[in-house]
């Protein structure tokens, strides 16, 4: 992906406000106002990300939440079947899955899904005790939960990877922009190289903005881009 560094964007700023207080050139003054538009437009595009990905993040916990009743179900459906006698402490799911209880909590989301339905399916057919059978009936539930949230982060996880690629586009006709403005102030102060280079001097440290820092915690999103999506 393209980018824009914080330095270029900056100086990018600065010279469009530079140029507000200097007699240009007809020429000097439509690139001008086409590196102002191309700026304007490339702060929209990184609006539209930030909105995209709080979307995509918002859809995230909705998947890490479910995903998190689910696991606990499944550990609750073990206990179950150890107390009705149907498995073993030690591998409680010894007769109904290749899979212990920890490692299906740890599959990835959709081979989990099949995997706890199969379980269900086939503890279901021993004709399980009352408490074994509303375990099972709470694993499914969530496995549900589970598979809508998943469709549900489909659109938001789109929408964020065209915001990228139309970001890249945004980029490229920022980078021509000031390119086409530099050449031609070049070309108009030929003969005043000290406005020129005062025009397009590295900005003041009192132009930059305030670097933060950043939260490095993933959120639920990346993690699931990172693992288990």
């Amino acid at each position: 992906m393209l980018r824009i560094s914080q330095k270029q964007f900056v100086r990018g700023m600065v010279v469009l406000d530079r140029m507000d207080g200097a007699r240009l050139s007809q020429r000097v003054r439509r690139a001008a106002e086409a590196f102002r538009r191309a700026h304007e437009d490339y702060l929209r595009g990184l609006e539209e990300i930030h909105d995209a990905q709080a979307d995509l993040d918002r859809a995230g916990r909705g998947v890490y939440e479910a995903d998190a009743a689910l696991d606990e179900a499944i550990l609750v459906l073990a206990d179950k079947i150890v107390g009705a006698q149907l498995g073993s402490r030690r591998k409680p799911f010894a007769s109904f899955s290749r899979h212990s209880p920890t490692k299906i909590t740890k599959l990835a989301y959709a081979t989990e899904l099949n995997a706890v339905r199969s379980l269900c399916a086939k503890v279901s057919r021993v004709a399980p005790p009352g408490e074994v059978r509303v375990a099972i009936r709470v694993c499914l539930d969530q496995a549900d939960t589970v598979e809508a949230a998943l469709r549900k982060l489909s659109l938001p996880r789109t929408r964020f990877r065209q915001r990228l690629s139309a970001l890249d586009e945004r980029i490229k006709a920022w980078r021509d922009g000031y390119r086409r403005l530099k050449t031609e102030a070049a070309a108009y102060w030929i003969d005043d190289v000290t406005t020129l280079r005062a025009i397009f001097a590295r900005p003041e440290p009192i132009q930059h903005p305030v670097r933060r820092k950043r939260n490095r915690q993933a959120v639920p999103s990346q993690r699931l881009q990172a693992s288990r999506a």
